[in-house]
């Protein structure tokens, strides 16, 4: 896994879990918090010989009643099937379908295309050549990969339209999915549909309020944000990797061009990590990368600068770890030769020895994703960085014996020999390296 890299998140995660956790009215109601908009407000009952052919022209006529009570000023919320468009712009890639989409009007190009970052709900609509067992599993799909497009959502909401009624469905970050089933025929059917698109309006609870999406750029269907750590803005972010958005839901955005610094440090936060980490940890990585470079600093081994621990209410047991970093690079497998692949190879062992021996540190998740590859390499002033000797000074490329192209990232996992404090101890991957050239 990736943790700081630009283009590290290209490829497809799995296929989500297709078992939800079955709420109450009651409950999904309380988990929506709407009881401010239904307390008092006349929601008429559900009309009748509903089916799901009906549903988007429903969803649709509700949208606009929201719209014109609660949010004149805001744009319409829109829903459309678009079983048959692949919207753009997803971190990972993915060219997955959702049968039905909602986003605002004005996010809608080209008809019935928009694109990820831009979506506000993603759902799939039952048909006869799908089992019920896959039907659960791309809807549950695709709140996966909502919740890895929306870096600023912290639940994502989807549905399963069926014959017999509409499975509401809400993707915790770091949690799973929770739902409602309501038949067509129940009269009540219209009022959970009210609130459920009525969050979708207002994110309130749902939504990160450190994001503030600032811009998106049509041609490559990204958006930038500008993103809050230790009561630092860090404007014109992007996405560049995400995963296991039902897990420790990790995001990694860059800004090359950044001039932040947080206060206490004299290098420009260029990369913002966030993870939803299970609480009472042995190891955090902000104090392993400190560690790392103390008291010299460790070449090939990515820097932190600054981070910060919040709450995750919606998330029981986890709280959200968001880590500034100063470097960047490209991920292993795009390596131009397999010369420079192999002397990024060599100095990674270099590298390993050194943290095993001299910082007493284990990594305990070498993989592709945190092996990194940066063009032009640093330079180093000799004094300041451990004495290591890399490829290029022995092959005479170099003068300068610390020059390497290797940036080792994502130290989560990672684990101090010397600290000998209880806690919990997050099973390790084990990857020869060899692995990584095949």
């Amino acid at each position: 896994m990736s943790s700081s890299l630009p283009e590290s998140g290209r490829s497809t995660p799995p296929l989500a879990p297709a078992t939800f956790n079955a709420l109450t009215p009651k409950e999904f109601l309380d988990y929506l918090s709407v009881d401010h908009i239904l307390r008092g407000f006349y929601i008429p009952e559900t009309p009748l010989d509903l089916s799901i052919d009906d549903f988007c022209n429903l969803a649709n006529g509700v949208a606009q009643s929201i719209k014109t009570t609660h949010f004149p000023n805001n744009d319409l919320l829109v829903f459309k099937d678009t079983g048959n468009k692949t919207p753009n712009g997803h971190v990972t890639g993915t060219m997955c379908k959702p049968d039905i989409t909602a986003a605002f009007e004005k996010d809608w190009v080209k008809g019935d295309y928009t694109d990820w970052p831009l979506i506000r709900l993603a759902g799939e609509r039952a048909s006869k050549d799908k089992t019920s067992l896959i039907q659960n599993k791309n809807a549950a799909t695709y709140l996966h990969y909502l919740l890895l497009a929306r870096p600023d959502f912290l639940v994502a909401q989807g549905l399963l339209t069926t014959g017999s009624g509409i499975n509401f469905l809400v993707g915790t970050g770091g949690c799973g999915i929770q739902n409602l089933e309501v038949n067509w025929d129940d009269k009540c059917l219209y009022k959970f549909l009210y609130a459920f698109i009525y969050r979708l309006y207002d994110p309130s609870h749902f939504a990160d309020p450190s994001y503030m999406m600032t811009g998106f750029d049509k041609k490559t269907s990204e958006a930038t944000y500008t993103v809050r750590i230790k009561g630092t803005e860090c404007p014109g972010f992007r996405s560049i990797h995400a995963r296991n958005p039902f897990g420790t839901r990790t995001h990694v955005l860059s800004n090359p061009s950044s001039t932040v610094m947080l206060e206490g440090d004299n290098k420009p936060l260029t990369v913002l990590k966030e993870q939803l980490c299970r609480m009472g940890r042995r190891f955090d990585e902000p104090t392993i990368l400190s560690k790392i470079h103390q008291p010299m600093r460790v070449p090939g081994v990515v820097e932190a600068v600054g981070s910060e621990i919040t709450p995750a209410p919606l998330s029981p047991g986890r709280e959200k770890h968001r880590l500034g970093l100063v470097q960047t690079g490209s991920p292993f497998t795009g390596i131009p030769t397999a010369k420079k692949m192999l002397e990024t190879l060599f100095d990674l062992l270099e590298v390993l020895r050194c943290l095993r021996f001299k910082r007493r540190i284990l990594h305990r998740d070498i993989s592709v994703g945190n092996v990194m590859y940066i063009e032009i390499p640093e330079t180093y002033a000799q004094k300041t960085v451990e004495p290591l000797v890399f490829a290029k000074y022995l092959l005479r490329e170099s003068k300068v014996p610390q020059e390497t192209s290797l940036l080792l990232v994502d130290f989560n996992l990672g684990e101090d020999l010397e600290d000998k404090k209880d806690g919990n101890r997050i099973e390790r991957t084990v990857i020869c390296v060899s692995i990584l050239i095949l």
